[in-house]
């Protein structure tokens, strides 16, 4: 079970693999702070108040729990037996019959929900009833302050996650606004009249490129993106970047 220490919420798993329990653990730690979870409720809390807010908590194990289908269905019941206590749970399911409901992050709610019966979006709308939207939190870049992280996003052509894991990792010049801060920057936009905050005259809007997308440079050989180098040279992307990324020799980025 993965516990979120803020909000008292759990996540209810089980693993057979052969790693074992820690195993299981640090695979979950290592999608979640990539962004990769399997479950979008989970990964937006942890994307907001990071790792150290979140424990592994082992409620059975033993040789009993070898057999899979043993398993699914003691997990099956773990949750069901959560949800009739009133207990906050991760793990979202349509009815008795376990139908798990497509997970819907706060950010893309709008998308998510689009072509959806009115049923499940009601269904939804209750979920995320009092959940806080990570991007809608105040934040103070190089003095600047934002009244969401949304709006520091589009203000510096910059993803709203790159913003938070700046936060979250101490980045200069990179933090949450406090209450007395957000005050008065309303205020000056209300004696200024400014509705919605526009960079200024002078500041250059440089189109966000994907890193598949960037010339780079290997063993001598430029490719015009990673893409084709993977091509080239019968290697993933993922292979190249993380050699990129890890500064290994002859992997180089080239400016565009």
């Amino acid at each position: 079970m993965i516990r979120c220490k803020i909000n008292d919420t759990v996540y209810i798993g089980q693993t057979g693999e052969r790693n074992g329990l820690s195993g299981r653990w640090k695979r979950h730690k290592q999608r979640m702070n990539s962004g990769n979870g399997n479950n979008s409720f989970l990964q937006a809390d942890w994307d907001l108040y990071g790792v150290d807010q979140f424990e592994f908590i082992v409620l059975e194990s033993g040789i009993q729990w070898n057999d899979e289908k043993i398993r699914k269905k003691r997990e099956t019941e773990l949750i069901r037996d959560f949800r009739e206590k009133g207990l906050n749970l991760y793990n979202v399911y349509e009815s008795d019959d376990q139908k798990r409901y497509p997970s819907c992050l706060l950010s893309s709610k709008e998308s998510c929900l689009q072509n959806q019966t009115q049923e499940f979006r009601n269904f939804i709308s209750q979920l995320n009833t009092g959940r806080p939207n990570a991007n809608r939190i105040a934040v103070v870049i190089n003095n600047q302050v934002f009244l969401s992280i949304s709006e520091a996003a589009a203000y510096l052509n910059i993803s709203t996650k790159t913003i938070r894991l700046r936060i979250q990792s101490n980045v200069e010049n990179f933090s949450y606004a406090s209450p007395e801060q957000v005050n008065e920057e309303i205020l000056a936009r209300e004696r200024a009249g400014i509705v919605k905050l526009e960079p200024p005259q002078n500041f250059s809007v440089q189109k966000r490129t994907s890193g598949l997308s960037k010339k780079v440079k290997i063993h001598g050989k430029v490719y015009e993106s990673i893409s084709e180098a993977a091509k080239a040279l019968n290697l993933s992307p993922q292979a190249i970047s993380k050699s990129l990324k890890k500064g290994r020799p002859g992997y180089n980025y080239l400016d565009n």
